[in-house]
């Protein structure tokens, strides 16, 4: 169905009341358009917001704004990824250059603030520059400095290797132990941006795969153990608040399905229960 506006129109389905409901695009005379689910005659599930800048937004939406995850493109060629609540950024963040080139960011508070920048270590791993230390486990590449007792620790910024390529870290480092802001990337292809020292990391991460993105509480192994938010690739559903017990989700989750659907539903150890509304 078509339904004429006088800042542009929509072509899609309709709900009985004839508001656009379920796949549609509207179309605006500025250039601008959106591409996706309607809920009731609003932007609600998972679609393409067009920019008449060609800036665009490609994600999950509830009531007219961004909600749930989330990436923005420019037309410089950068583009960034993360967590909304309510048109707002949440959580952290990653901003990643069109070079190739990537910053950590923290969205909380409505403020975004820089956290750990990809070119730091970049410049410490420089050939000619870099120091090398090695260790039973690995080899560290990046800022290596002699401590007061003349060992050479590493300290700074750089990248560890684990000889067995189950992993890396890429961040600070501190008497030779990742300290600070770092990206651990595991074997099986995710990645996660976290805060600590050693083993002892802050339990909020956000952690990036091919098939989920998740941004909350974790345990000392990376598995979801408290509050958290996330977003399944495969069928775009996003839980923008749900809490996680030994990798299960557990009590209370509000789910936002691909087509605009929320709900407030019980789980108990990753089974459902029932749904509140």
């Amino acid at each position: 169905m078509r339904i004429n506006y006088t800042n542009g129109y929509y072509e899609g389905e309709v709900n009985a009341a004839g508001k656009p409901h379920g796949d549609g695009k509207t179309t605006y005379n500025n250039g601008a358009w959106y591409d996706g689910y309607y809920y009731n005659g609003k932007r609600s599930g998972y679609g393409t917001y067009m920019f008449s800048t060609g800036t665009y937004y490609v994600g999950c939406f509830y009531e007219g704004n961004y909600h749930g995850y989330g990436r923005e493109y420019f037309t410089n060629g950068d583009w960034s990824e993360g967590f909304y609540l309510n048109d707002k950024k949440t959580g952290w963040h990653v901003y990643h250059y069109s070079n190739g080139n990537w910053v950590l960011q923290n969205c909380l508070g409505g403020e975004v603030r820089e956290l750990l920048r990809e070119t730091d270590v970049a410049k410490a791993i420089v050939p000619g520059h870099a120091g090398r230390k090695t260790f039973d486990d690995g080899t560290f590449v990046g800022d290596v400095v002699r401590d007061y007792n003349g060992r050479l620790v590493a300290r700074g910024y750089g990248l560890f290797g684990a000889n067995d390529g189950s992993y890396s870290v890429t961040g600070q480092f501190d008497d030779n132990e990742q300290c600070g802001y770092a990206l651990i990337e595991l074997s099986d292809g995710r990645k996660i941006y976290c805060h600590g020292t050693g083993d002892n990391y802050c339990r909020y991460k956000l952690i990036v795969s091919d098939v989920y993105v998740f941004w909350g509480e974790t345990d000392d192994r990376f598995i979801p153990n408290g509050a958290a938010m996330t977003f399944y690739t495969s069928n775009k559903t996003c839980y923008t608040s749900c809490h996680y017990k030994n990798g299960l989700i557990d009590d209370v989750a509000h789910m936002l399905f691909v087509n605009g659907l929320y709900c407030v539903s019980d789980f108990k150890d990753g089974e459902f229960i029932r749904v509140h509304h």
